[in-house]
């Protein structure tokens, strides 16, 4: 993961977030938000309710002014449900 986190920058913690494994931002009228789907860090990228990630995503959605910024977009890493029967799938 050292390559990731070091070749690929990301809104780091002091914006709002964990690193390189989720984050948010504000740009204009739009919150978008980053979530972490990776199967194999399950530590971090928990996203179970009540998990620290799921917390999280619930705190930036609390945050958001519908009035000022109507948009939020959420994206995933990996898709939810797959076929794909690979072994970094999660399947």
């Amino acid at each position: 993961w050292a390559a990731f986190i070091n070749r690929y920058r990301m809104p780091q913690n002091q914006i709002h977030g964990h690193g390189n494994y989720y984050w948010a931002y504000s740009h204009g009228p739009v919150k978008y938000i980053s979530m972490c789907t990776e199967p194999g860090l399950s530590d971090i990228c928990n996203y179970t309710e009540g998990s620290p990630q799921y917390r999280w995503i619930e705190a930036q959605l609390a945050t958001v002014d519908r009035s000022r910024t109507p948009w939020v977009i959420l994206a995933g890493h990996r898709p939810f449900l797959s076929s794909d029967k690979s072994t970094d799938s999660g399947a």
